[in-house]
């Protein structure tokens, strides 16, 4: 389980050496605040078994802090990409748990290690996006919620976590299968335009919902004035930047205003 509220965090940057610090640097003196990111290193875990030496280091140190959860990126096309290929991905980044360079299995070699060591990479589950908002396919999705879920017990013993993206505001029926649903991926304008949707539905989403703000230029009062917003509609995770259109490929001007707010709210757990 996630303590809520949380920053929800699509990260589409490629982390080069330096290129997360901000991340680290929050995570590290905001302990209090949970951190899902999600890693995209090529709109999928990529054409390769294993990351490359970078998405490695990167995700080795973060994999080290309690508060933080990492998703792999899982693009489902409004539900017309196959189930199999989406599956493929899913197990693809649950493999990543069991990755070892190559340093630590000749380190293992040299120590004569009967078992492997435990990787160093954390995996906690999938960000499935491009969700279609159309009722009718909240079983279709289910499948591969179930299918991470499943692949994370049998492989590592612990629940996976999910997270579905469809950027609006969805039926209920898609909250039994989710930890958390992104309902507004979108402006200020649009968030005002589906509160009061949001606000009908919220006792249905269970504390599940979640926002990705963007293009938002305010910072200070305006700022916090959206936050406040965001957790009265009842929204878990949270994320406000300024890059228009979103794209999450640079850190937002205000990141170290929103964690450094998150961080003196009360928690609760979703």
């Amino acid at each position: 389980m996630v303590p809520a509220p949380f920053i929800l965090l699509p990260l589409r940057l490629y982390p080069s050496p330096g290129t997360w610090d901000p991340l680290t640097h929050a995570v590290q003196i905001h302990p209090s605040v949970h951190f899902v990111v999600v890693i995209n290193p090529a709109s999928a875990p990529g054409t390769i078994q294993r990351p490359d030496a970078n998405y490695c280091a990167a995700v080795e140190a973060l994999s080290q802090y309690p508060n933080v959860h990492l998703l792999g990126y899982v693009g489902v096309s409004r539900g017309e990409r196959p189930l199999d290929e989406c599956a493929r991905d899913i197990d693809m980044y649950c493999g990543w748990n069991d990755w070892q360079s190559s340093e630590q299995r000749q380190y293992e070699q040299q120590q004569h290690y009967q078992q492997p060591q435990k990787s160093k990479l954390r995996i906690d589950g999938v960000y499935l996006d491009e969700v279609s908002s159309d009722a009718t396919t909240a079983d279709h999705i289910s499948r591969l919620a179930r299918h991470v879920r499943e692949t994370w017990m049998q492989d590592h013993g612990r629940k996976g976590l999910v997270v579905y993206n469809p950027g609006v505001p969805v039926d209920a029926s898609f909250f039994s299968a989710a930890d958390c649903i992104v309902v507004v991926e979108d402006t200020e304008t649009k968030l005002v335009e589906f509160a009061d949707v949001i606000r009908a539905n919220a006792p249905a989403y269970g504390g599940k919902a979640a926002a990705c703000i963007h293009s938002f230029k305010g910072r200070g009062d305006q700022l916090e004035t959206l936050l406040v917003r965001l957790l009265d509609l009842g929204m878990a995770g949270v994320f406000v930047t300024d890059q228009d259109g979103g794209g999450y490929d640079q850190w937002p001007l205000a990141w170290e205003e929103q964690t450094r707010w998150l961080a003196a709210r009360e928690k609760t757990e979703i």
